[in-house]
Order: C-alpha cells, then structure tokens, then sequence
C-alpha cells in the first residue's frame, strides 16, 4: 500500500500548505497532490482558492523524494498540448516525479461562473480520450498529427521530452462505467476512485473497470489503484467522528452519511478500514487534507496509520 496526501489548495496560505508537503516528505509519505478547480468545493465561491498546476511547480521544488501531481487536471481547461508542455515543464523541475492527472471535468459552477463551455458528459467524455492519444503521443516527441473531432494537430513539434521516458504517467479520476471506464482501460496507468466512496462501492466499480479492460483486451493489473478521502484520526474515536460530523455539517451535507464519506477514529479504526480497502483492491490510499479541519492530523497519521504498513 501506498500513502499520499491531497491539499485542496483552498483557503490556505501558501506558507501553510508548503509546510505540509515538506511534513508529509519527512514523514515517509510516497506521494503529495493539488487539485485543480478555479472555484472552492463545497463551500463559498468567494473563499480564495489558488490555482493547482503553478502550485505545483512551486512544489516540485520544495521536495526531493515524493511522487506529485494534480488530482486532477480537468480536460476542459486547456488544450492537452499546453497540458502535455506543463505536464513536461514539472516532470523536468521534479527529476521525474510527476504523474500526470486527467479528468473530462465535472463541476459545472466553475465553467458557468468563467464562460467555460461544459458541453455534455458524451463530448467531455470524448474529448477525455482524444486528449489521452494526444499527450501519450507529444511524450514520445514531435513532430505529432492528430485529426479529432475536438483536436487537431498538424506536424506539431514537442521538445524537450519529460524526464521520464515515454512521459508521465497518466492517472485518470472518475466513477462513469459508461463514460469514463472505456478510456481508463485504454489509456490510463493509475486510477483514482475520489471520495465518498466505501469499500463496497470500490470494490463494485473495480469489478466494472476489469471488464472493461477485458473488453478491450488490457490486463487490469497494469492500472495502479488509487483513493482519496477526506480523513480525521485522532487520539479519541468519538472525538475524531463528531469532527467527521461537524464537517458535514460545515458543508452543508448529511451528517449522518459522514461514516460513508470520511474516514474516521483513532488510529487503529483508520487501519482497519484501509485495510478493508487494501482488501478490495485499493493499492494507494490519499489522506484528503483541508485546511482548518484535519491538517494538523497529518503527523498522527503518518505516525500511527501509515507505520501499520513499514
């Protein structure tokens, strides 16, 4: 099992959240990740939020060992040749420690607040695959062609190449049996299953991923595993899931429904419940971490969870 952290670079200084990576490299953690939304999730859109992939870069410099990312870039946004030449820019400032997030974009409010077209889950969709074929061919250098229906390229060049030979890894986020699992069989190398997800609805959407990848003649145990949920552990059970609760709460979701959506309890309950996880088949398990309700868990985590598996 691996063990990374996600900050939601959202209502956070920037001194804060590099403070947090650098905690999370001493610590042992194998990876760290931003996001990339223009708008907050969940609460205000008028909270500050600072922009995932400068973040980023800023990031790959402040840490030596860890695998980064954007969990994820949202296709919408960019070309996937500006993409492609941002994905290289980081895995060069690393030394090769990028894996390249993708995702076809599902929060809405951003692209209406910004006049970003949406369009419809079939076109982002298919504007997700096109954007895969492209980027996967800008790795292997230019010059590129492509004629999409979304995309087009004409002897494109593309230097210099990443670091890592062939480009970054792709991880591609999503839950779409119809949409979104055709491409992650295809072309994804990581998978991230975001959070509200228990083990038996992982264990469900694993099960749909395989066939399709059978589908299209892909061994399944070629896509690295990966989840991300919002976690509290604390010393307390009680106090540790009456936070998970006042989060909910803070958000405006179910609190009743805050056990399907976090992790949380002291320190030997999280191990048992990643280990359920580990069991259906998670193999990289993200500490979703917010500023103000669980960043000061990262230590107790590391500490008492991840050492579970070292």
């Amino acid at each position: 099992m691996k063990f990374g952290i996600q900050t939601g670079p959202q209502g956070v200084e920037w001194r804060d959240l590099r403070a947090a990576w650098e905690l999370t490299e001493r610590l042992g953690f194998d990876s760290a990740w931003t996001f990339d939304h223009l708008v907050p999730l969940l609460i205000g859109h008028e909270e500050p939020v600072l922009e995932g992939w400068t973040l980023l870069a800023a990031l790959a410099e402040q840490t030596e060992r860890l695998t980064i990312g954007c969990l994820v870039s949202s296709n919408t946004f960019r070309h996937p040749v500006v993409l492609a030449k941002m994905a290289t820019t980081v895995d060069i400032i690393s030394e090769g420690r990028l894996v390249l997030g993708l995702g076809a974009g599902y929060y809405e409010i951003e692209h209406t607040a910004y006049g970003i077209p949406f369009g419809t889950q079939s076109s982002r969709a298919d504007g997700l695959a096109e954007a895969c074929q492209i980027v996967k061919a800008l790795f292997r250098g230019g010059p590129v062609s492509f004629d999409g229906e979304h995309y087009r390229l004409a002897e494109a060049p593309f230097a210099p190449l990443p670091v890592q030979e062939g480009g970054p890894p792709i991880m591609i986020g999503g839950r779409g049996e119809k949409y979104t699992f055709p491409i992650i069989a295809r072309y994804a190398d990581q998978w991230n299953l975001a959070g509200g997800s228990t083990a038996e609805d992982f264990e469900q959407k694993w099960a749909a991923l395989r066939a399709r990848c059978e589908e299209v003649g892909r061994d399944a145990a070629e896509i690295e595993t990966n989840m991300g949920l919002l976690t509290f552990v604390d010393r307390s059970s009680a106090r540790a899931h009456e936070r998970a609760r006042a989060c909910a709460r803070h958000f405006g979701l179910d609190e009743e429904l805050a056990p399907t959506i976090f992790v949380a309890g002291d320190p030997p309950e999280v191990v048992e419940t990643i280990r359920g996880l580990e069991a259906v088949g998670v193999q990289h398990y993200v500490m979703t971490v917010v500023h103000g309700l669980n960043y000061d868990d990262i230590d107790l985590f590391a500490r008492e969870v991840v050492s579970s598996w070292r």
